[in-house]
């Protein structure tokens, strides 16, 4: 065989090669903007239906707790002018105050409420509308895709969508096992705020007054 032929032969393998990687990364990306748009489907599924298994299966239930731990107590100290010491029993001392309102929050049946219908018990309820995971939210897939942020593993969505940022929740789903799973949860402000209000209700005198106040 002639070298040109043979030069001619070995780019057109190239070329195919490339196009064959070009075609693998496109396939790639389009699971990857996908893939957690399913799963948000699913979990409004599971929600609607009050799947409990399927929820289960979707949530990582520490991480959730931590998210919505450090929320509540920084509400919490907003609220009442308290300082959190910044060493180790600190943190625990967060986790021991916002413990009766996190609980309660963390059952799979208070978690079918809040995500379904808004509503975190004691009062701590929002219109149903702003619930995140209602089949309402997710009559347009385009406008759901429009509130989401992708960040490597991490995958933010605000919900309800057609809500302004001041009343939406912020769910964060990551890649773990190569499954999507709720790992946080950014409650609305005034929702915040019923809750760290509850918190001062149940709770004694735990931390030390701000002396500027």
């Amino acid at each position: 065989m002639p070298a040109s032929e043979r030069s001619s032969d070995a780019h057109q393998r190239k070329s195919r090669w490339g196009v064959l990687a070009a075609g693998a990364l496109c396939v790639l990306l389009v699971i990857y903007l996908a893939s957690p748009l399913i799963v948000l489907h699913s979990i409004q599924s599971a929600v609607e239906t009050k799947d409990a298994v399927t929820l289960t299966e979707r949530i990582d239930f520490p991480a959730l707790r931590r998210s919505l731990t450090k929320q509540i107590v920084e509400e919490y100290l907003k609220l009442t002018g308290k300082k959190l010491p910044l060493h180790a029993m600190g943190k625990r001392l967060a986790v021991s105050v916002a413990d009766p309102v996190v609980a309660r929050l963390m059952t799979i049946r208070a978690l079918l409420d809040l995500l379904g219908k808004a509503d975190a018990g004691e009062k701590a309820k929002l219109p149903i509308e702003r619930a995140p995971f209602t089949s309402t939210s997710f009559d347009s897939l385009w406008r759901v895709w429009l509130n989401c942020d992708y960040r490597g593993r991490s995958f933010y969505v605000y919900l309800p969508p057609k809500k302004s940022r001041a009343e939406q929740f912020r769910a964060q789903l990551r890649l773990i096992g190569w499954n999507w799973r709720i790992v946080g949860l950014d409650l609305p402000e005034d929702l915040k705020e019923h809750l760290a209000k509850e918190l001062v209700k149940v709770t004694n005198d735990l931390l030390p007054e701000d002396e500027d106040h």
